[in-house]
């Protein structure tokens, strides 16, 4: 009997983690907003940007350059980072950007 439900619940847990994957997917309520292609790029390049700079962290810090590190975590993710102008809107009223401002994440 013991031997017999283990071997069930050996193959339920896969098939119950993919329902539930399959679940969670009819759930999602997220929308895609379609962006005009210069934009997307530029949205894209601002969610990346940090994540680059994470992987520039860890690496001065696999080589043991603490000092790299620190300095790089305060010029692109710290404080001085937020010195930086930010990004411009454009006037209201307008068809949109014509060309976007560097912001700075793109220093």
């Amino acid at each position: 009997m013991v031997a017999a439900l283990e071997k069930t619940m050996k193959w339920s847990k896969p098939i119950m983690l993919c329902l539930l994957s399959l679940a969670a997917l009819a759930e999602d309520g997220r929308v895609l907003v379609e962006l005009p292609p210069m934009m997307r790029e530029h949205m894209l390049h601002n969610m990346r940007d940090p994540l680059e700079t994470l992987r520039g962290i860890v690496g001065h810090l696999g080589q043991a350059d603490y000092e790299g590190a620190a300095e790089l975590a305060e010029g692109r993710l710290g404080m001085s980072a937020m010195q930086a102008p930010p990004c411009a809107t454009p006037p209201a009223g307008s068809p949109g950007p014509r060309a976007l401002p560097r912001c700075a994440a793109t220093r």
